[in-house]
């Protein structure tokens, strides 16, 4: 049996996080081997069997040194331990600036963005992307200074983001919200009417880093799919349901420049 420890392996792979690596994001056709790489830097990730993300948090691993994570690279998987109590709520505490990569190879597929097409072929070459985590015209929204993701980095001499990330410039310290309050993964293709897409798969119309204020929540945080109950051994996985392709931008080039969603949630082991 095991239990929340800081040994537990970083790998924890984001629906959200390719935001501001590339001009556009769209349905895609590749498979999830074409991503080579997605990598972030993280402070801390915290859960909390609260899903409105407020109170109640357990410490899973914190550094005053943001530590490396390549989601492709460690499997996407956080590794298993025993819930001491039902996780409702997952909070990582991130640097806001990430990479990303497709691997070179020959896609003959093609991607959508609303009602433009273009040629998944652009990315045969491969292409690197670096950026943002997160670009939002809004503050990220903290847990109370009692709490403790706030006392950690508090006692780390860390000074956590309050400002509009609108003019973001990726060394940001902020907060990413994952909860079965939230309503929306982030992907047209799975979430319900009413999530605010406007026609793109895109965390930017999705606020990651304000926690969700009721069940059903399509306006705050990023949707956990399936809580841990206490007393049972889980892994925390992510998934890709899609991965990257070419689309045409608002000038009509065809851009490799496409990116899916990753999934959250807990199954038993």
């Amino acid at each position: 049996m095991k239990s929340w420890n800081h040994s537990l392996n970083w790998g924890l792979g984001m629906s959200l996080v390719l935001t501001g690596l590339v001009p556009s994001l769209a349905n895609a056709a590749l498979p999830a081997s074409a991503f080579s790489k997605f990598q972030f830097s993280i402070y801390g990730i915290y859960a909390t069997s609260d899903p409105s993300c407020t109170t109640g948090f357990v410490r899973i691993g914190f550094s005053s040194t943001p530590t490396a994570a390549d989601f492709v690279a460690s499997n996407q998987s956080a590794g298993s331990y025993t819930a001491a109590s039902a996780i409702n709520c997952v909070l990582m505490v991130a640097k806001n600036s990430a990479q990303a990569a497709i691997r070179p190879g020959t896609y003959t597929t093609t991607s959508t963005l609303r009602s433009r097409t273009g040629s998944d072929s652009v990315c045969n070459a491969g292409k690197d992307f670096s950026g943002n985590l997160v670009n939002f015209d809004s503050a990220p929204v903290w847990p109370a200074n009692t709490e403790l993701p706030m006392t950690d980095l508090a006692g780390a001499g860390l000074s956590p983001t309050r400002a509009s990330l609108s003019n973001a410039t990726g060394n940001e310290i902020i907060p990413i919200y994952i909860s079965t309050n939230s309503g929306c993964f982030g992907d047209p293709d799975r979430d319900p009417e009413g999530c605010p897409h406007s026609g793109e798969s895109s965390v930017n119309y999705i606020g990651p880093i304000a926690p969700p204020k009721s069940k059903g929540d399509r306006l705050n945080g990023m949707k956990l799919d399936g809580a841990a109950a206490a007393g049972n051994d889980y892994r925390f996985f992510t998934r890709l349901s899609g991965v990257i392709g070419g689309v045409a931008d608002d000038g009509g080039r065809n851009e490799c420049s496409a990116v899916k969603i990753w999934t959250w949630g807990f199954e038993a082991i």
